[in-house]
Formats: structure tokens, C-alpha cells, sequence
């Protein structure tokens, strides 16, 4: 059984870290904004950490941003999250973004490390433990 690969490494999905941090206007519910972290960021658990953002360039393609740590989130960046119930009473509650991505980078979205290893286009290999930069796209 192969292991599902997650939407960060898909070159197809269109959903990139400035996306999820408009994700701070509007009212979202957990499961979508736990989707819209996956798909855009990666922990990996090197010996100081560091976070790789899903961009998109000026000319349309994807490339990843590395970073040591959250800085560009501000304390104001807040999702609002409401209940799954679909009530009239929908509980909303708001929740730091950085908050949610690092309770995401214990499991979700946590690599042992980077994998720099291209693999041809016709052979793609997914090892959940490694971030793979190459996955998906076009050696």
C-alpha cells in the first residue's frame, strides 16, 4: 500500500502560503484550513527547524521558500474557525495562524528532513519522512 502524496507536492494544486494567509479574513472551517496548511507548508525537524512555504513566482510556476522561523506572522494573523455542527448557533472561534502551524508541525505537515534527490518524471517516489523539493515536478 503506497502512502497517500500530500497536496504540497502537487504541482497541480494552486494553493500556495499567501493563499493561507488570506485565510485570516473570513470564517473557515477546521478541516479546510487544516487542508490549506498541508497543502502550502512543511516543518522539517533539522537541529534549529525550518519551514518551507509553497510560493508561486511572477511567471506562474511554484518554487519553495525556506525559512528558520514564523516571523513574517504576525500576532494578528487570526483564523476564524467555525464548528462542523451546520447550525444556526455555528460556534466561530479565532485562532492564531501561528498557533495552528505549529501544532500542525508535530504531525501534519513534519518532515525528518529535505531530500534534494530528483527522481525522473515517470518514477516519482514518496518517503513520507522526507520533504521531497522535486516531487512532482520536472527534473
Amino acid at each position: 500500500m503506497t502512502a497517500q502524496v500530500p497536496a504540497i507536492f502537487n504541482p497541480n494544486n494552486r494553493f500556495f502560503y499567501d493563499d493561507l494567509l488570506k485565510k485570516c479574513i473570513g470564517t473557515h472551517t477546521k478541516e479546510s484550513v487544516n487542508s490549506a496548511i498541508s497543502a502550502s507548508v512543511a516543518f522539517i525537524t533539522t537541529k534549529s527547524g525550518m519551514w518551507i512555504r509553497k510560493k508561486k513566482a511572477y511567471n506562474e510556476s511554484i518554487y519553495f521558500e525556506i525559512a528558520t522561523d514564523l516571523k513574517g506572522i504576525s500576532t494578528k494573523h487570526k483564523v476564524s474557525i467555525r464548528s462542523d455542527a451546520r447550525e444556526d448557533n455555528d460556534m466561530i472561534t479565532s485562532t492564531k495562524l501561528k498557533d495552528l502551524l505549529i501544532q500542525a508541525s508535530v504531525t501534519k505537515i513534519c518532515y525528518t528532513d529535505v531530500n534534494f534527490m530528483p527522481y525522473p518524471p515517470n518514477a516519482p517516489k514518496y518517503n513520507p519522512e522526507f520533504f521531497n523539493l522535486f516531487l512532482g515536478f520536472r527534473a
